[in-house]
């Protein structure tokens, strides 16, 4: 074998001088014409020189011997046939170690930054920096450039070699189709490259062996057809292998963070919402060796999962596939619109909005691409998002607001044109069936209608968007931002302003007279003293509040309040303090009860159900009925839920 690797290394010593003159000639080049940059350098040697030449040392491994009518005369040499392939392979190796070594020292020497390979196999190493990032194109990590990219090009164009004349060529063709479906397709950017690369080396190697083995003298014009299928039949195992780890890395829920909102459905039963969690070294999806630095492609290196919790299950239940994120709720529960980042198995696609079940994450439908849901206008049938397009030229970036009706087609209302997407905020006002908007290019809020994209001004002034909203059929009670008062919005009158409302006011909801009730401030009894916040009533016609007269002596002074959605109780705990109970008061009998919870702060109470309660503490949830005194654990979250917001499958905002 040692003699074999002699003869390829002499017989290749004119070539390598040869491509190590060239690289060495390209610097001298690119200093003499100043444009010794070194991402020109990296891209200059290790995009296109280093590839070449590897790609035709291949081809001209076996390729040669065969031309020439010497391949006879080393098949008839008494050693074992695997001994030829092997030492081939090995010479071959060699050369492109020392190819590859003296353009890496050139690099050094032109200013490229010294830098660490990593192959990708092991833990995730997210301090690696990426090595070389060319303008306009992907970002290559050290280990993709020098070893994954050199290895495959070297196993396909050996594999190549062994076939009849071009059979190459078409192999290059089909090589350059499918990197650009994948590329086009943004498959590429969440894919395990490092993995990737390896499974396909390890194909062209066993197929290239079995095709060496098997055909003699390499004459046989039929050795292409073993030769496909056997690629196939290993691509195929690979394919499969690269399923099965992606069906592994699924199944596996690893401990990671919170994302996004907080979603109550079933009444109260059970919580929606969105865990990023890290992908694992085996994880056939993670953009390990090319990184797009897209800020649409959220999912690259960690992974989006959508999670619920549910009355009597102690572990986080996963819905669908990794990937889908943004969950939405509709006003039925039933269904929910989604981001869904994968296709296949192992498979990453561009950003797509699907409508899916809202229990097995199963899609039901594709409602756009390169979009993500904002909010169901009254039924599950309008769904109201946001939708992002590629202008032509330097058009920038349009960040549309589309409505998408069940058996119509979706359509645009709103188009904002800028150079990156923006989160354009959107409230919608069931009171007007208006949508209440933020253009970028204006200082106002303005009214939007969700049926013909028709904008009229609002009276809310300024940048900021909404401090707080309480709203329902009749009436949307709005804080904005920039304000200083409440604005009441009505049906058939124009928006008032609320100037004896204070804007420190706590709107609950109607009680069962369908009476909206408030928390406010009144002043203190005594003389110096800290305002009460008592139990009060909004009047429409006078649009003030006033002291609930039923309630005067409840003090809800430091206390989170919640009214049920009957408006029968209403439930108080502590702020501030964990001091683990809360109590229930029944409105019309001013009846009360203590409720035992955690001791944690509360963090928010949210009406469920008719008469229920759902309690949320900085890391759990507690479903309370006042009918039968229960009070039973939902969720257990992982990290503190102070700043989460939450919402229920009614939520209009």
């Amino acid at each position: 074998m040692k003699t074999l690797i002699m003869k390829e290394l002499r017989e290749h010593g004119l070539h390598v001088a040869l491509f190590l003159l060239a690289g060495l000639g390209s610097i001298l080049l690119l200093g003499l014409f100043k444009q010794l940059d070194h991402e020109i350098v990296l891209t200059l040697l290790f995009l296109f020189e280093a590839p070449l030449f590897t790609i035709l040392l291949g081809h001209h491994l076996i390729q040669s011997e065969v031309k020439q009518g010497t391949f006879p005369s080393l098949a008839a040499l008494p050693v074992n046939r695997w001994h030829l392939w092997i030492g081939k392979l090995m010479a071959a190796l060699g050369i492109c170690v020392l190819v590859y070594g003296v353009f890496y020292g050139l690099a050094i020497m032109a200013g490229a930054p010294a830098c660490q390979i990593d192959l990708g196999l092991g833990e995730r190493a997210f301090w690696i920096v990426p090595w070389l990032q060319t303008r306009g194109l992907p970002v290559f990590t050290p280990g993709l450039l020098l070893f994954w990219i050199p290895l495959v090009l070297l196993t396909a164009s050996f594999w190549g070699s062994m076939q009849p004349a071009g059979v190459p060529a078409f192999e290059a063709i089909i090589g350059v189709v499918v990197i650009w479906l994948l590329w086009s397709q943004r498959i590429l950017a969440a894919m395990h490259l490092p993995l990737a690369l390896g499974i396909l080396t390890i194909a062209f190697l066993i197929s290239s062996w079995f095709t060496f083995r098997r055909a003699e003298l390499l004459t046989d014009p039929w050795r292409v057809g073993r030769a496909l299928l056997s690629l196939i039949v290993c691509l195929a195992l690979g394919g499969g292998a690269w399923a099965i780890l992606d069906q592994v890395a699924d199944k596996r829920l690893l401990a990671g963070r919170m994302d996004g909102r907080i979603q109550v459905m079933d009444d109260g039963r059970g919580v929606l919402y969105t865990m990023r969690t890290p992908a694992e070294w085996f994880d056939p999806l993670q953009g390990l060796g090319i990184l797009t630095g897209d800020i649409n492609d959220p999912d690259q290196f960690d992974h989006f999962r959508c999670l619920s919790q549910e009355q009597g299950r102690t572990i986080p239940r996963q819905i669908g596939r990794r990937g889908l994120t943004d969950p939405l709720l509709s006003p039925d529960g039933q269904t929910m619109a989604a981001v869904a980042l994968t296709r296949a198995p192992g498979i990453r696609t561009a950003p797509r909005l699907v409508l899916a079940d809202r229990r097995t994450g199963a899609i039901h439908s594709t409602i756009d691409h390169q979009a993500r849901p904002l909010a169901f206008l009254g039924t599950r049938d309008r769904l109201l998002y946001l939708r992002y397009t590629h202008q032509t030229g330097d058009g920038g970036i349009a960040t549309e607001l589309c409505v998408h009706e069940t058996g119509k087609s979706p359509r645009s209302i709103y188009t904002a044109i800028d150079e990156r997407p923006f989160n354009l905020q959107a409230l919608y006002l069931p009171c007007l069936n208006r949508l209440l908007i933020q253009p970028p290019d204006r200082d106002s809020l303005w009214f939007l209608s969700p049926e013909n994209g028709e904008l009229a001004s609002s009276p809310f002034r300024g940048w900021n968007w909404i401090r707080k909203v309480w709203q329902d059929e009749r009436l949307a009670l709005i804080l904005p931002e920039s304000e200083e008062a409440w604005w009441a919005v009505e049906p058939g009158r124009e928006p008032r302003a609320l100037t004896e409302v204070a804007t420190t006011t706590r709107f609950l909801g109607r009680d069962a007279k369908g009476r909206l009730l408030c928390v406010l401030e009144v002043p203190a009894p005594e003389p110096h003293g800290l305002p009460e916040e008592v139990l009060g009533i909004f009047d429409p016609a006078t649009h003030r509040c006033q002291p609930l007269p039923e309630n005067a002596a409840l003090r809800l002074n430091g206390l989170i309040c919640g009214l049920s959605r009957s408006g029968r109780y209403l439930m108080t705990c502590p702020a501030s303090q964990s001091t683990g109970e809360g109590r229930v008061i029944e409105l019309e009998t001013r009846k009360e009860a203590k409720v035992t919870l955690p001791r944690e702060v509360v963090t928010n109470i949210y009406s469920v159900a008719r008469d229920g309660f759902l309690v949320f503490t900085e890391r759990q949830a507690w479903r309370h009925d006042p009918e039968t005194a229960e009070t039973v654990q939902i969720a257990s979250f992982p990290e503190p839920m102070s700043f989460w917001t939450i919402e229920s499958s009614l939520a209009t905002f």
